[in-house]
């Protein structure tokens, strides 16, 4: 999940960061870096199980994000 994606995901679900990090058992330094633009010193890849986990509570919340527009 890119960057972009997952800060549209995280406003389609009304969470903050902070919250999505605590929903997904992670520090919310973590979040920080997984919303980072990619390429800038503070950005990590979001490993693909915490992505996949936050795909899943979106989809039981009944969020279904539309696509994201292309940088």
């Amino acid at each position: 999940m890119t960057p972009t994606e997952l800060r549209h995901l995280l406003a389609h679900m009304s969470l903050s960061q902070c919250r999505a990090a605590d929903w997904i058992g992670v520090d919310e330094r973590t979040m920080r870096r997984w919303c980072a633009e990619e390429g800038t010193p503070q950005h990590r890849r979001m490993p693909e199980p915490a992505a996949r986990l936050l795909r899943l509570l979106a989809a039981q919340m009944g969020v279904v994000p539309q696509e994201t527009p292309d940088e």
